[in-house]
């Protein structure tokens, strides 16, 4: 499926958060959880890496994320569009992350 299920590249070489912004969010909340539960460094710098992408180059400024109507979705670094999507769903896993990741 591409970028769009964010298996265009294997996810160690991932340094920009594409596609459907649910669930490369969700997926960037397990790969801290994996890396956290297991230590493997490979998971936590990709989580910490796609994260860091998103909160500088993609966060509303209300917080929510995935400007693109059409499929969900990120758009470009910078692309923050005053009616960007910013589907409610998208702000369940950043809560999931901030909540895993801080105990």
């Amino acid at each position: 499926m591409g970028e769009y299920a964010q298996d265009h590249c294997p996810i160690e070489l991932q340094s920009e958060a594409v596609g459907h912004a649910v669930r490369a969010a969700l997926m960037y909340t397990g790969l801290a959880a994996v890396g956290m539960e297991t230590g493997d460094r490979k998971y936590l710098d990709a989580a910490k890496r796609l994260w860091d992408n998103v909160v500088t180059t993609k966060l509303h400024i209300s917080g929510g994320i995935g400007a693109e109507h059409k499929e969900e979705k990120f758009g470009s670094q910078y692309d923050l569009p005053n009616d960007a999507y910013l589907e409610t769903c998208t702000s369940a896993a950043p809560s999931q992350k901030t909540s895993g990741t801080v105990r």
